[in-house]
């Protein structure tokens, strides 16, 4: 199906066709979320982040459900993201009421956390409390990064944002920031990584996953996250409409 010279985007990027078989699942799955009705998600690897799914009809939705969850006890939430992610250039600076602080991710092949965000300039981003200024909500981690060529981020450069994170919050007297994962595709990170998704969604607070990419359905995202997190995502979700 696919050459050398096939460009890699458009092989990161293809889609299943849509069997009549799995046209009436996506509707049933759709008419459960309307209903509410609790959704049970085999895989043969689970993302296991509290393990609780929240079906969304886009990554776009996912994300922007995840920022405003995270920001929900915030009078004035900033989340702390790439500035070549997907968030920030494709889902129209997608935080809603969340404020998108935006650094620069780490763009050389060379570098030992290509795609990922520098730990001392998220240290430098996080906030202490002050009334001048929002407050830190959230750090978002996208995986693989797209922009970058579909750049997988290791559970190496995961452990130290984690630690990190959570000292510096310790230090500057705020409360824990959690960190969202942007996996669309993560489970092409699987692959390219060797390991299952659990692992590299250890440190994360939630993470959104597309089922259309490397997973072979023909549409779809689910968000996972703990209980308290999926509740309110999908309060925000019935805002959004």
């Amino acid at each position: 199906m696919f050459s050398e010279k096939t460009p890699q985007s458009l092989i990161l990027n293809v889609r299943p066709r849509k069997s009549s078989e799995k046209k009436k699942a996506c509707f049933c799955v759709s008419m459960a979320k309307t209903r509410n009705v609790p959704q049970v998600i085999s895989s043969k690897h689970d993302v296991s982040v509290d393990a609780h799914w929240f079906p969304q009809a886009s990554g776009t939705m996912a994300n922007l459900c995840a920022l405003t969850a995270h920001g929900a006890c915030h009078d004035a939430p900033e989340a702390i993201v790439g500035s070549g992610s997907h968030i920030n250039l494709y889902e129209g600076e997608g935080g809603g009421r969340t404020r998108l602080l935006q650094l620069a991710e780490a763009s050389s092949p060379s570098s030992a956390d290509f795609g990922a965000l520098d730990l001392d300039d998220v240290a430098d981003a996080l906030r202490a409390d002050d009334p001048h200024y929002p407050s830190s909500s959230a750090v978002v981690v996208e995986n693989t990064h797209n922009v970058l060529g579909g750049v997988p981020v290791g559970t190496e450069y995961m452990s130290r944002l984690r630690h990190m994170v959570d000292a510096v919050c310790a230090a500057k007297g705020i409360g824990r920031v959690p960190i969202h994962v942007d996996g669309a595709r993560i489970f092409h990170a699987c692959e390219a990584l060797d390991a299952p998704p659990a692992v590299l969604a250890e440190h994360a607070d939630s993470v959104s996953v597309c089922l259309s990419k490397g997973l072979g359905a023909p549409a779809g995202t689910v968000l996972v996250g703990s209980a308290e997190t999926i509740r309110l995502a999908g309060r925000a979700r019935k805002r959004f409409g």
